[in-house]
């Protein structure tokens, strides 16, 4: 048994200077991620640079550099820590985060802003994070893999108002809110002020905001008709082409019988009843009120889009428990798990995103260093679910596809809505000749590796990454904060695949 303990001096002074390199063991993360950014070109960041963003407004103070601004957002993303209280907190705490800023402890504002000044930045990030990938012998694009998430704005569900509300708001008189916002910042002087209109939350602002909305969904309507309005227009059209061939029909058969009737020559068969009673014509033209009372509902509901007075340029999105204010997050995935194209959209569906997400990511890899062989970079087979068939995204321009026509295990039945009948489907060569290669097994066995391929890297983004939930507004920042977390995804696989790698 010990007789004496050993001495806890707190108070002890060091004799000899710390070297912060012996800190943290040299396979740690916090040096692979400032060894990239010694290595990729930073120019982007420090042509942008203001004494604003790189340094707390004190009169004569230099300005943090934004290597190292850059070197500790992207650690803190690779650590899933995205407040930038949080960030500056463990710079105070924290070693890693000590020696990620280098013991210089950015404040929180400085971190903000950096972030929310340099979001257009981020694209040029995270190409060059993918191109240092490249240059190790990775990013395979043999085969790729699309697929979307949705990923919560930073809005509340319940900020967002219908089209006619948000037009009510719109066209208030500001003349007393405008007053009212002076005289509130007249008795409350918090000093210089960053931000260059009205306070949030302030009617002026909601105003704002309202047109802002209505502006949003305008841009929408005219971009992308509702769906479900073009699906019933073509059914009451079909409607409509069935009562007019069925009428044409029966009155010219039942006037050709009253004709020969009246001439005392009656024709063989049971006399027709009058078109107005005529029971196949009458249960047409039922269908046709039914599909007519449809359009109207699915045109009123259109009419009431909705829009979100917190961010505008977000969307209601189906989640798989509910719906919620979304964006939706497509992302292209190499087969070796590297993320080669992330991109905000506030699209609801996937299915026209394929060809303008596969044209990105073709630019994208292109761009990357050759191959181990000294061959071009390019994309042999795109792999992608259900969301994202149609016949124009099987027939249009870029790599080689397999898209499943339906939510099944047996890849190789036929889609259930493809019918002969459907007019939207009448040329069905397309998807005849997808069903020919989904029924190929190696197919089969490479549309698998779909959801291996895709589903883990949304996993990473949301888990390990933090990103659940947006930090900044507006559909440019959030791409550029959804591209930033994309690169710091691609560097964890980077450091990891490179060798064993200390957290």
């Amino acid at each position: 048994m010990a007789k004496s303990y050993r001495p806890v001096q707190r108070d002890q002074l060091f004799l000899m200077d710390q070297d912060m390199r012996e800190w943290l063991p040299k396979d740690h993360l916090v040096w692979w991620v400032l060894e990239v950014i010694e290595r990729i070109d930073t120019s982007a960041f420090h042509q942008q640079r203001s004494r604003r963003t790189s340094a707390k407004s004190v009169a004569g103070q230099r300005g943090y550099d934004p290597d190292m601004l850059l070197g500790l957002l992207v650690f803190a993303y690779c650590m899933g820590e995205r407040s930038s209280r949080q960030i500056e907190r463990r710079c105070r705490y924290d070693i890693t985060f000590r020696v990620a800023c280098g013991g210089d402890v950015p404040d929180h504002t400085v971190i903000s802003r950096f972030r929310s000044e340099f979001v257009g930045a981020f694209t040029s990030l995270f190409c060059e994070v993918l191109a240092v990938c490249a240059q190790a012998g990775m990013v395979r694009v043999g085969t790729v893999a699309l697929d979307g998430t949705k990923i919560a704005a930073n809005a509340a569900l319940d900020q967002s108002r219908k089209e006619s509300r948000l037009r009510e708001i719109a066209e208030q008189v500001v003349t007393e809110a405008a007053a009212a916002d002076e005289s509130t910042l007249e008795d409350v002087d918090e000093g210089p002020s960053d931000q260059t209109g009205p306070q949030m939350g302030t009617p002026t602002a909601r105003a704002m905001a309202a047109r802002e909305a209505l502006a949003q969904i305008a841009a929408d309507r005219e971009r992308r008709p509702d769906p479900e309005v073009a699906a019933a227009e073509r059914a009451v059209k079909r409607a409509q082409d069935t009562v007019d061939e069925w009428e044409t029909k029966v009155t010219t058969s039942y006037e050709r019988q009253q004709k020969a009737r009246a001439e005392g020559k009656p024709l063989p068969g049971k006399p027709m009843t009058h078109p107005d009673k005529h029971r196949g014509l009458r249960q047409r033209r039922e269908r046709l009120e039914k599909w007519q009372k449809e359009l109207a509902k699915r045109l009123a509901d259109e009419s009431e889009r909705r829009g979100n007075l917190t961010d505008p340029d977000s969307r209601i999105m189906k989640e798989r428990k509910g719906f919620g204010q979304d964006y939706n997050a497509q992302m292209v995935v190499s087969d070796d798990h590297f993320i080669v194209m992330a991109e905000a959209t506030n699209t609801v569906s996937d299915r026209t995103l394929f060809e303008p997400m596969m044209a990105k990511a073709q630019a994208n890899v292109a761009a990357l260093p050759p191959d181990a062989q000294g061959a071009p970079r390019t994309i042999g087979k795109a792999l992608a679910d259900v969301g994202y068939f149609s016949v124009e995204n099987l027939t249009c321009a870029g790599p080689e596809r397999l898209i499943a026509l339906h939510k099944s295990r047996e890849l190789t039945t036929p889609r259930p809505s493809a019918s002969k009948t459907s007019q939207q489907y009448r040329d069905r060569s397309a998807i005849l000749a997808m069903e020919d290669k989904l029924s190929d097994p190696a197919n089969q066995a490479l549309y698998k590796r779909r959801g291996a391929t895709v589903e883990p890297m949304n996993a990473h983004i949301k888990d390990l990454r933090g990103l659940r939930r947006f930090a900044m507004r507006g559909l440019a920042k959030v791409d550029g904060e959804l591209k930033l977390a994309a690169a710091a995804t691609n560097l964890m696989r980077y450091a990891t695949t490179m060798g064993t790698v200390t957290t």
